[in-house]
């Protein structure tokens, strides 16, 4: 009779998963699979403890060493078959021999620190991809105010949100992201990522593409590459993105960031400080101003105040422009709804990030029709 087993974490990954985790969810015993047959996809596997699990995690064990002296003497071979699941056969043992046994000294880590050890703890506990988000301020505080909370959780949402329906295939199924604590390391975020998945998938889980762009707008490497890193930001991301870094900036906090999935063996971890934020949103905020230039239309004017320092609103053939007035006076007498000819000075930015161009138009002349 054949088991079930569900994927907890995938403890190394060359070209597909040499190592893997897997758990009996309903009497929770854990199994260590490596890898034998890549054609096959076939793991020779043993039971393991969560204790036992930890000691290799940490490196206080070698692989070879867990194989030789497994806490039961027994062997199975578990197979990853089409339909995406693992299947243990538990009345077939296999005799371990040297072939199938990995080379000595082979660790997963010799020095997890404490950061890493909660991040892969809590990605076996919640069998998703896990990310962090820390903010730091001058004191290093590990609180932080209701209102800088909210529009730190604000800000971040809607970056990412508005990043993932960017690069996400139409018919796919948008993640979300659940806060499921905090922790005291200057302030951290702890937050899994809802795929729709009731396990971590095979071959990494289809959120960590969303987990890396993030990662890859957020680090500083120097402007060149953070350029390359923006070049097809546009629209409602870019905006977003922008707002996200305004108010670290505004409110001098530095950020971390942290995530990691079920394919490989340790978290990716950036730091980005006060300093290179404040580089990211200087070249998030470059514009270029071209020449002005004076242009003439004809159409029917819709609005002319002199309030706000003087608005009007020409509406023509091809569209309606609007502006404002240097000199407000070039307002008084003019007739809503009334044709009119007008002059008027165009001012141009550009924003080197989005090619967008800004208008803003003065009015120099009017005359009726």
């Amino acid at each position: 009779m054949s088991i079930s087993l569900t994927l907890l974490k995938t403890l190394y990954f060359y070209d597909v998963p040499q190592l893997v985790l897997l758990e009996n969810t309903t009497l929770g015993d854990r199994y260590l699979c490596l890898l034998y047959d890549d054609k096959a996809m076939s793991y020779v596997s043993i039971r393991i403890s969560k204790s036992r699990v930890v000691s290799l995690m940490h490196g206080d064990i070698d692989l070879r060493e867990a194989y030789i002296n497994p806490e039961l003497n027994r062997y199975y071979t578990v197979t990853y078959n089409e339909e995406g699941g693992y299947l243990l056969d538990e009345q077939n043992t296999i005799n371990l021999s040297e072939d199938l046994l990995p080379e000595s000294g082979f660790y997963l880590s010799a020095s997890l620190d404490e950061i890493e050890r909660s991040i892969q703890a809590d990605l076996m506990e919640w069998k998703k991809p896990i990310l962090k988000l820390g903010v730091c301020d001058v004191d290093n505080a590990h609180t932080i105010s209701i209102n800088k909370l909210s529009k730190l959780t604000f800000t971040f949402d809607r970056f990412t949100t508005h990043l993932i329906n960017k690069l996400a295939s139409k018919k796919e199924v948008l993640p979300q992201i659940i806060v499921y604590g905090t922790e005291a390391a200057s302030f951290n975020l702890k937050m899994y990522v809802e795929t729709g998945l009731t396990d971590l998938e095979f071959f990494g889980s289809s959120a960590d593409r969303y987990l890396q762009e993030i990662g890859n707008l957020l680090s500083w490497k120097g402007e060149e590459e953070f350029r390359q890193a923006i070049k097809d930001l546009k629209g409602h991301p870019l905006k977003s993105f922008r707002n996200f870094i305004d108010f670290l900036v505004a409110d001098n906090l530095s950020l971390k960031y942290q995530w990691v999935s079920n394919r490989d063996s340790q978290s990716v971890f950036l730091k980005v400080n006060q300093a290179n934020l404040k580089a990211i949103q200087s070249i998030l905020q470059t514009r270029e101003d071209l020449e002005p230039v004076i242009l003439e239309a004809i159409g029917l004017i819709t609005k002319a105040s002199i309030e706000n320092g003087g608005e009007w609103t020409l509406r023509t053939e091809e569209g309606a422009i609007s502006g404002k007035v240097e000199d407000t006076t070039i307002l008084e007498g003019v007739t809503i709804d009334h044709r009119y000819q007008i002059t008027y000075e165009d001012f141009i930015e550009i924003d080197l990030v989005s090619s967008k161009e800004y208008h803003k138009a003065i009015l120099k002349k009017i005359t009726p029709l």
